[in-house]
Order: C-alpha cells, then structure tokens, then sequence
C-alpha cells in the first residue's frame, strides 16, 4: 500500500458515509433534500467500512473498537412502516440517550428510534450540535428526535430563553435531527400556545413532540386540544403521575380523547417488567425509556441489554 493509502481509505470512508446520509434524509424529505447524493453513494459503496462498536474502558468510560455492530437490523426495521399495537410490528420504544455512548448502545439493543440530550440528571438539555452530528453519522438510517430545552427548571421560559430555543431548533434541524422534543408552559400553568406556536414552525415540517411539561398543565383534556390544534405529532407523558404505570387511567382516557389525531407517548419510569402493560392498558403505539444502568463514575448511561429487554417484552410471540 502506498505511504499515504490508509488515509486515502478513511476520506473515501468518510465521504461514503457522508453520500449514503445525504441519500437517507433525501429520501425522507424530497423537498429539502435533492437526490443527487444517489450517485455518489453508489459508486462509493463498496468502501464503506463496519461501524464501531461502543465498550467501556478503565472507569466505566467510553472507549470505541472496532467491532460487528450490523447495521441491517435497523435498516429493515425502519424501512417497513410502524403500525402499532394492532398492526404487523410490536410498539416502537423510543429510548432516551444522553450521549453518544448511550446512543450506541440504544442501536445494539435494537431501538430505532433515540431522544437525543444531554445532562440526564438535569432531566435532559438540549444536546450539542456536534453530539448530533456524530451520531446522525455514524446512524443514517437512525430516527433521532432532539430535546430542545435551554435551561433546568420549570418550564416557564422568558422572550429571549423561547427566542434561543427556536435558533436551537433550526439548527437541529439543518444537523439532521428527524424530529423535535420541546415544551413550555405560563405561570398560571397553561400551555404556552406562543411559544408553541413558534417552535413548530421551526421545526419545518418535522415532527413535533410536546415533552413531559404536560405532566405540570392545569386541564390535560383541554391542552391536548390545544396541543392538535397546534400541529403537534405526540406528547410524552406519565399521565401525570410519579410513573407512567402509576398514570395508566389518564394515559387511556388521552388515547381514547386523541382518536389518533396525536399520539400519546407513555414514559416515566418504563421497564421490561412494566412495558407491556402500559401499552396494553392504553391501548398507545408507542412508549418511551431510557434502559439506563449506573456506571462506575456515577453516571447514567442506556444498556443494550435493558433495550433488548424491553423490546422483547413488547414482542407479540411472549
């Protein structure tokens, strides 16, 4: 090989790599994405090299190998349409990720779709740009929702905090996030429909799902219909209780309110023992969990295996 061949491999990898997202999202969204990226991918596809494979290291800290994480699981689950409970494919489990490493392990486990943030012991913040990009590169065929909250605390934001958010969201966007998680409420505990409003704009056509400050509202039956009214695609939710099991009766009343104008997305302490049931007592597609595990240094990070056991506790032949 010549001096300068293993370099020559990793920019051919790279703009592989670059070629097959570019024709990913074209072909999500036609409109923003023009499909030359096509031809490029195909000549270029015989260099793509194996994904890495996230271990830990000394510490609980992450370390990348190369490995044998195959990336065609994911693939022939995204590329089939989700319907459900009452459909052909068991209910989707968006896992929560608040780092790369735990993104990693969401795909090993076999999630297909992550919430990207940062600082889970914050309850989740808005996630670097370039945390999103990494991730969006190393998984084109990854569905990646992204937390936009600027601030810890109560989800009452000021002129200048909703203004932020909505630069934050237009860059998640233009990164390549496939939807938007956001929230926020008045001081007398309504949804803040202003800024609401703005947000889903931002977001551009994207997906947008109003996060747990709907837990906070006063009259969940009437934000719901503000929240459709809006435009918004889903609300995370516990029913507003301590857990999403502990919340089944206001969960089940939302889906029934809802008649599959918005989806109700269960989370708030969602496991394998539990999962199951959640969606089986409200009848909801979809259901939300980070499978965390602590590490070593303190930190929370998802496991694989606790993905793997979610979803094969919403497998259909248990």
């Amino acid at each position: 090989m010549a001096p300068d061949g293993g370099r020559s491999f990793v920019l051919e990898v790279a703009k592989a790599e670059k070629c097959k997202s570019e024709d990913h999202r074209a072909e999500r969204f036609p409109a923003r994405f023009p499909q030359e990226g096509n031809m490029k991918y195909k000549k270029m596809s015989n260099v793509i090299n194996k994904p890495a494979r996230p271990a830990l290291g000394p510490q609980g800290r992450l370390t990348l190998q190369e490995g044998t994480l195959d990336p065609s699981p994911l693939q022939s689950q995204t590329s089939a349409p989700h319907r459900g409970s009452i459909g052909c494919l068991p209910p989707l489990l968006e896992v929560c990720c608040g780092s790369f490493y735990s993104a990693c392990q969401a795909v090993l486990g076999g999630a297909r779709r992550i919430e990207l943030c940062q600082a889970l012991s914050l309850d989740g913040l808005t996630p670097s740009i370039g945390l999103l990009q990494a991730v969006r590169e190393r998984y084109p065929d990854l569905c990646i929702h992204v937390l936009v909250r600027s601030v810890d605390g109560p989800f009452v934001y000021s002129a200048e905090e909703v203004a932020l958010m909505e630069r934050d969201i237009c860059a998640a966007v233009r990164a390549g996030a496939d939807g938007i998680v956001v929230g926020a409420l008045t001081h007398s505990g309504d949804i803040d429909l202003e800024a609401a409003r703005r947000w889903v704009a931002a977001a551009d056509g994207r997906p947008v799902t109003f996060h747990r400050a709907f837990d906070c509202c006063h009259r969940p039956q009437d934000a719901l219909e503000q929240l459709i009214d809006l435009g918004c695609a889903r609300v995370l939710t516990s029913g507003q209780a301590s857990t999403a099991e502990s919340g089944i009766p206001l969960l089940r009343q939302l889906v029934q309110q809802a008649a599959g104008r918005i989806i109700i997305l269960p989370g708030g302490g969602v496991n394998s023992g539990n999962a199951r049931r959640i969606i089986q007592a409200t009848a909801t597609t979809e259901i939300h969990g980070s499978a965390s595990r602590p590490m070593p240094d303190g930190r929370k990070e998802t496991d694989a295996a606790q993905v793997r056991d979610i979803l094969q506790a919403l497998a259909f032949d248990n």
